[in-house]
């Protein structure tokens, strides 16, 4: 990190060779091998020199859009909806074991997220990461963010904020 606690394109450099390349030892530059490197819009993104060595070892970048990050956050969807399910678990869960007079416990968690059939109060739960976190909902939560497919989807989203700083006073991008 930089003196301000940011990243900038030093560090982004580090952060890559040192935490995420020994992440994918068999990436290369061929069919299957490559992988798809997404980062948020902070400084050092745009680092040409940064993107053409990683694109020559089969990593492609693909830099984040100013203001989007809010609406690029493809995992963010799912979890919505986890923990609407986890909810849902745990309440059935309560209402089981109160009129057994049993209590929940913290080793109750894992049955809450993955669900099955508690031995205890004799009831079955829905999983909430396989339904929730499952390859079709993940795919559809990424395609609305632009992802998979890779588009420019969020740059017609009404959540990004579209305007430009020119001069410390802002204007949009109709105005330029």
């Amino acid at each position: 990190m930089n003196e301000r606690g940011g990243m900038n394109s030093v560090e982004l450099d580090k952060c890559i060779n040192k935490a995420v390349l020994p992440l994918c030892p068999d990436v290369a530059d061929v069919t299957g091998k490559r992988a798809l490197l997404k980062l948020n819009s902070g400084p050092g993104r745009m680092n040409l020199d940064m993107s053409a060595d990683l694109r020559l070892q089969g990593v492609c970048v693909v830099p984040g859009v100013p203001n989007a990050i809010h609406v690029t956050q493809e995992m963010d969807q799912n979890c919505g909806l986890c923990k609407s399910t986890c909810r849902d678990n745990l309440e059935k869960l309560l209402a089981v074991r109160q009129k057994q007079r049993k209590r929940i416990a913290v080793s109750d968690l894992p049955l809450l997220v993955f669900g099955g059939c508690d031995c205890i109060a004799k009831t079955a739960l829905a999983s909430a990461f396989e339904r929730d976190f499952s390859v079709q909902r993940n795919l559809s939560c990424w395609k609305k963010c632009g992802a998979v497919p890779l588009t420019r989807l969020l740059l017609r989203s009404e959540d990004v904020r579209h305007q430009l700083t020119v001069n410390g006073s802002p204007e949009t991008q109709e105005a330029q």
